[in-house]
């Protein structure tokens, strides 16, 4: 008995031994850097994937959200303008409520409509719909005022209609009642009015959701920039992360030292997750201190998540906690109790804007992680600027290629070009051709091409210059490969303008583009 104890003894105690022993090598292994890092290439194209997922996540979210609005609300105006009966019930409940608002404003139409209890005749509908048409109101805005306009005239052309399936009334309140003159109508109207709230719910829950995928994406981003800093970057090592145990339980289920290497950094980043957006500002600015700079980005996505947060958990009511941790831009006429709204137009706004943040947090990390490298990031991102500018979306492309043009000194001449000519395209479409001409003098294009002589004409609109530069540039190419290049050409916002030039349609079909192209392909 006694020697059975003795054995089991020592081999707890080998056991335990072996247990620290392997700790100490995962520790050592993992976090002092001895276990040998990936490919530099598959690194890249790892870590570059991180913002390609991010960008692609957003811009299918922003065609999810609008295609889904498109429908639901095609449908809700369907439900209005598609029923007749229920077209003439909200145009009857315009007039009635404009008679309660400005009766006692407006002698005439207050005299018409006393009859309490009495049902407005068509004559003094006539004479109210008159008065009402002519009347303005200074608080409503001019757009609404024309539709309130449009709807008078249509209520007033089609009176003898409207006034067979309803009328209005005044009770003793000095309330303007809309009577049902038929008990199907009523039920049509019903009908029509709950079909209409199931489609507004359906829109809320839309822009619930679409609000939480974009929350989502997000913190998935951060996280696997939190894990690249990790894994990529030398000097990220944490004490945090080298104290951090693993359980018996667990190693002995681990299929290696990576395995646990992972788990470990896993279970690291789940934990910073937990804490709050401006714990993530905090520890991203450890990776990179320009991150410290970005406050306006910070309070934006602060806001975010506690809008998320009371969306979720308060249903939309704004409590303390979210006007205590918002910054004052942002609760500017939010009142404690109320409902906060998620909007198509917040959600737009939003999408656009953490695309934006999301590219900035992303470079600085990259910038990091890989000591100054730019040339795969600066590729990616000038793709991710020209799709922008493509969908005209201007302001965020500006925003992007002056990221760019923070690390100017490490570009070629040709990515510098490229990329101010692009940066000087957000200002001429907004029309702000003073600083594109002050832009352009700054440029030296003594040494370049005429390809960036070309773009340098375009900006300035000097199309006779341009085009003889594009001939130049055409002159010793073969006629696939003009053709070609047309292609690409003709897909540039640079071209939109000198798309609509007769003389450079002239040398389109001098060179045959667009006349028999297909038979001249065919040819060769």
């Amino acid at each position: 008995m006694l020697l059975y104890k003795i054995i089991l003894l020592v081999l707890v105690t080998v056991v335990y031994l072996i247990y620290k022993l392997v700790f100490i090598l995962v520790k050592k292994y993992i976090f002092i850097g001895v276990l040998p890092l990936k490919n530099e290439l598959k690194i890249n194209a790892e870590v570059l994937g991180i913002i390609e997922s991010y960008i692609s996540r957003l811009d299918s979210l922003m065609e999810y959200l609008k295609s889904v609005e498109k429908i639901l609300k095609d449908k809700r105006k369907s439900l209005f303008f598609k029923n007749a009966t229920f077209r003439n019930f909200t145009n009857m409940n315009l007039v009635a409520h404009l008679l309660e608002s400005k009766a006692r404003n407006y002698g005439e139409v207050y005299e018409l409509a006393t009859h309490k209890n009495e049902e407005i005749s068509y004559d003094q509908l006539i004479k109210i719909l008159g008065v009402l048409k002519d009347t303005e109101n200074e608080d409503v805005e001019k757009e609404k005022q024309e539709e309130r306009q449009k709807k008078l005239e249509r209520v007033f052309k089609d009176l003898r209609n409207v006034l067979q399936d309803f009328s209005l009334r005044i009770d003793d309140n000095l309330k303007i009642l809309v009577i049902f003159k038929k008990g199907d109508v009523r039920n049509s109207i019903i009908n029509n009015i709950n079909n209409i709230k199931k489609v507004d719910e359906n829109l809320n829950q839309l822009y619930s959701s679409s609000l939480i995928t974009l929350a989502n994406s997000f913190e998935l981003l951060i996280s696997k920039m939190y894990l690249a800093n990790l894994n990529y970057n030398e000097s990220s090592n944490d004490s945090n992360i080298s104290d951090r145990p693993i359980k018996f339980s667990v190693l002995s289920q681990i299929g290696g030292i990576e395995e646990a290497r992972e788990m470990i950094l896993e279970e690291f980043v789940n934990d910073l997750m937990k804490k709050s957006a401006n714990d993530w500002f905090k520890n991203l600015g450890a990776i990179n201190k320009k991150i410290f700079n970005l406050d306006d980005e910070k309070a934006e996505v602060v806001e975010f998540f506690q809008r998320r947060n009371i969306v979720i958990h308060n249903g939309g009511v704004i409590n303390t906690y979210y006007l205590n941790n918002v910054s004052a831009k942002y609760k500017e006429g939010l009142v404690k109790g109320e409902k906060i709204e998620v909007t198509n137009n917040y959600l737009i706004n939003k999408i656009s804007n953490f695309r934006i943040i999301g590219l900035k947090l992303y470079w600085y990390v990259y910038e990091t992680c890989f000591h100054g490298e730019i040339t795969d990031i600066n590729e990616k991102y000038q793709g991710f600027a020209f799709d922008l500018l493509n969908a005209k979306e201007y302001d965020s492309a500006e925003k992007i290629y002056l990221l760019i043009l923070e690390r100017e000194k490490d570009l070629n001449t040709s990515d510098q070009f490229m990329i101010k000519i692009n940066l000087c395209q957000t200002y001429k479409w907004r029309g702000d051709q003073e600083y594109v001409e002050k832009h352009i003098e700054n440029m030296d294009f003594s040494s370049t091409n005429d390809i960036f002589l070309m773009c340098k004409a375009l900006l300035l609109d000097d199309f006779d210059s341009a085009l003889n530069h594009l001939k130049h540039n055409l002159a010793a190419k073969t006629d696939k490969n003009k053709r070609e290049l047309i292609d690409i050409y003709l897909t540039w916002p640079l071209f939109q303008k000198f798309n609509l030039e007769n003389d450079f349609n002239k040398y389109l079909k001098e060179l045959g583009y667009g006349i028999n192209v297909k038979e001249l392909s065919s040819e060769e």
